[in-house]
Order: C-alpha cells, then structure tokens, then sequence
C-alpha cells in the first residue's frame, strides 16, 4: 500500500507534468499550477480541463498583439532590407567587367 502511494504521488506530481511540459511546450510549474488553480475554482472539472486551458492562456499571452514589439520587429525588417539593398548595390559593382583591356 505504502510503494502504491508513493508510486501514485511520484506519477501525479513528477512524471505526468514533466511529461506534459514536453508535449504542450509548457514548464513543469505552469502545469503544476494550473492544475492547483483551476483545480481550485471549478473542483474536478477544473483539473480535467486545466491543462488545455493553460496551453490556451499561455498561447494567447504569446500571440497577443504588443505594440513594442510590433515596432521592434519593423525597425528589424527595415534594417534587414537596407543591408540587403546594400549588398545589392554591392554586387552589381563587382560585376562590371573593367573596361581596361
């Protein structure tokens, strides 16, 4: 009885959120918790669902729109095509044959 509950605690509290962090590209403490507060408001069927609310709410977190990054990540685009207009530029004037012969 005793090696049952340990095996039990070990696969509930261990292995099933290591497991699980793997498979939904969560951390072990999201799903940890997750299960401890969903668990916690809606009882049963909180700790049923909590783990595809948690990868819901953290997928929504990761989309979300944010206007600093929007910025960010135009500011990159515009500095990766003037480099690459540069290296254009480049080119082409190595590519013209010398006219001394």
């Amino acid at each position: 009885l005793v090696v049952y509950l340990i095996i039990q605690l070990l696969d509930g509290n261990v292995l099933t959120p290591f497991l699980f962090s793997k498979a939904m590209n969560l951390d072990a403490f999201s799903i940890l918790s997750a299960i401890l507060i969903f668990g916690g408001l809606w009882g049963f069927w909180g700790v049923f669902f909590s783990i595809p609310l948690a990868t819901f709410i953290g997928t929504l977190l990761e989309n979300w729109p944010n206007k600093d990054k929007d910025k960010s990540d135009k500011e990159k685009s515009e500095d990766n095509s003037d480099s690459e207009n540069n290296n254009e530029s480049e080119d082409k004037h190595e590519a013209l044959p010398d006219s001394k012969e």
